[in-house]
């Protein structure tokens, strides 16, 4: 489905970046640390993790404050949608608790 729905040819690069995504769970994922670990351009790490999300793979909350631009310049943390696939239990927890606030338009 992913290969149909977007212009993404690497498919391969896809699969571990997903692979990645369910250790760092609940904590601030950055995108360059991400292209580190796969040694790609920050913009195709970037535009798979949007092409993942687009297909219900994770999503993405970004942290509050009461400054606009503070919250906009910090880095969100990741979630899956299946979050079995977690094998931290606390990590698990978490992304249990928010995948049914993210369900509930609580943190929308």
């Amino acid at each position: 489905d992913l290969k149909e729905l977007s212009n993404i040819f690497t498919i391969g690069q896809v699969e571990i970046l997903a692979s990645f995504l369910p250790e760092r769970v609940g904590s601030p994922v950055s995108i360059q640390s991400l292209t580190e670990d796969l040694d790609g351009a920050h913009s195709s790490v970037s535009r798979w993790l949007n092409a993942l999300s687009l297909v219900y793979y994770h999503f993405e909350i970004k942290p509050f404050s009461t400054s606009i631009p503070r919250s906009l310049k910090k880095e969100g943390k990741f979630y899956l949608y299946d979050w079995s696939a977690v094998e931290n239990e606390g990590a698990r927890f978490e992304n249990l608790v928010a995948s049914h606030l993210f369900k509930n338009d609580s943190l929308l």
